[in-house]
């Protein structure tokens, strides 16, 4: 019950860890999601992934939203491995 042109801090976070910010690319990740959908034993091997690794992709995935607030109000630029750096060591910390 948003309304469509909300922006979600794991987009932001997703951006900075691959550095795809293309429109088109999420269309076709839409159009995967849906087909996962309709496949569930497609979907059922993605389930597989164990919850460790989908914690640690989080984990990455937040502590760059946290590395990209930093970048913004930092006067030295980050670089992309900067931001990685800096937002392991925030969701280590």
């Amino acid at each position: 019950c948003a309304f469509p042109n909300t922006t979600f801090a794991q987009n932001n976070g997703v951006i900075q860890m691959t550095g795809v910010a293309s429109r088109y690319v999420g269309r076709y990740i839409g159009v995967i999601l849906i087909l996962l959908g309709l496949f569930p034993p497609v979907g059922e091997l993605l389930r597989q992934i164990p919850a460790p690794v989908l914690g640690g992709a989080t984990m990455v995935m937040f502590s760059c939203v946290v590395a990209a607030g930093i970048r913004i109000i930092t006067q030295t630029p980050l670089s992309r491995r900067d931001v990685l750096i800096v937002g392991l060591a925030f969701g280590a910390g």
